[in-house]
């Protein structure tokens, strides 16, 4: 079984959908993740504008562009496609957006069959994490190069016409040409401070395995949240702390369902993306929740825009994606869903997210960031990785 069917095997299909014409155009609201009052159009090149007049002229005989969004951002979508549409209106892209969300790997399983049968994706700009749905498809060749993408990008983004972010920080390797970084997922600890101080709470991923933690925290129904170990570790030290932990756990949650057990005071605290602190922060001034990093190490994936193959609405897609890799596209998304670009964001919430990353000293890890971090993640793709990760998920879920 590929990493994307693990995964889909142990996720609840959560689908949502919506559709329309664009609303009338309104700025883009986000509070602490507001884009920066500099943010404005880069000046054109003659060439540059010839390439967006054109992808936009593109977009314009297609008609029409499906995108998939985060599920948690669904409130949002007049606000996300509002922006697109006003930023580029302007310059004569009359199209009709109509934005959706499930959960992400089933829309991705569903793309790779409809694309295997030589049919068309449901979406066509899709959301996708690097390691386990971004790089499938890549190697699948079920994504398409973006023709231009430099040029293209200098065209939209300031940060990069201005020389501030450099392309590659916008599309990075392995998915350079392919993929456009849209947020980061960092891996913290979410806590209730009513049940638990920020001083009483685990330290590192071993301290999870230490028995005054025992029924306070719950684990994902996923193993990949917690793979980054096995590279940190060794695969087999990793795999007996992290059977310590599920004999720890408390029980089996997604992040969402997680949050909502320690909000009601089941669970003191649980590993999770750090976008959910933001959206269980959003639902009121007084929610008991904060969040706190891991000292050992914090496992860091990152989510990109791609468009696969056979999409419908190609031109309209790759300039959705290239809008949404901006700071000005993903602030749109706030408050419903707060997307942290750390690599090139310069949105306030990147900045902070950054300082507190240096603050805690804690180490980022990702599958990309070394040649022997790639090739564990290439192993785990093997059937001994495969293996692995099944033996690694049942340790987790198993209750001691």
């Amino acid at each position: 079984m590929s990493m994307v069917g693990r995964i889909v095997s142990v996720a609840t299909l959560l689908l949502v959908a919506a559709c329309g014409a664009p609303a009338t155009a309104r700025p883009a609201t986000g509070g602490g993740s507001a884009a920066p009052a500099s943010a404005q159009a880069p000046a054109l090149t003659p060439e540059r504008e010839r390439l967006l007049r054109d992808l936009i002229a593109k977009a314009n005989q297609e008609g029409s562009l499906e995108a998939e969004i985060v599920d948690s951002a669904m409130p949002a979508t007049t606000a996300i496609r509002d922006a697109f549409v006003s930023r580029f209106a302007p310059l004569g892209l009359n199209i009709q957006v109509n934005l959706g969300a499930a959960n992400q790997p089933t829309v991705w399983a569903a793309a790779q069959a409809a694309i295997a049968a030589g049919g068309v994706p449901q979406y066509d700009a899709m959301l996708g994490r690097d390691d386990s749905e971004v790089l499938p498809s890549l190697k699948r060749g079920m994504l398409q190069p973006i023709d231009n993408w430099q040029e293209l990008l200098a065209a939209i983004d300031p940060a990069v016409a201005d020389g501030t972010v450099k392309p590659e920080d916008r599309s990075a390797e392995p998915f350079t040409g392919y993929g456009l970084v849209f947020d980061d997922r960092l891996k913290i600890l979410l806590y209730n401070p009513e049940m638990i101080t920020r001083d009483q709470l685990p330290k590192t991923y071993l301290d999870l395995a230490e028995p005054r933690y025992k029924g306070q925290f719950v684990v994902p129904p996923w193993a990949t949240s917690y793979s980054n170990g096995a590279y940190v570790y060794g695969k087999d030290r990793w795999l007996e702390v992290i059977t310590a932990i599920g004999q720890n756990a408390a029980g089996v949650a997604t992040y969402t369902a997680g949050a909502q057990r320690m909000l009601a005071k089941q669970v003191a605290f649980q590993q999770a993306n750090q976008g959910e602190y933001f959206t269980q922060h959003a639902l009121g001034p007084n929610v008991p929740v904060d969040y706190a990093w891991f000292s050992d190490f914090t496992g860091w994936a990152s989510q990109y825009y791609v468009v696969p193959v056979r999409a419908k609405h190609p031109a309209a897609a790759t300039l959705f994606a290239l809008f949404m890799t901006t700071d000005q596209g993903r602030a749109a998304w706030a408050p419903a869903y707060v997307a942290i670009n750390i690599r090139g964001g310069h949105l306030p919430v990147d900045e902070q997210t950054r300082q507190a990353i240096a603050d805690s000293k804690t180490k980022l890890v990702d599958w990309f960031g070394t040649p022997e971090s790639r090739t564990m993640l290439e192993w785990l793709d093997t059937p001994d990785g495969e293996a692995y990760l099944d033996r690694m998920n049942k340790a987790l879920t198993r209750r001691g």
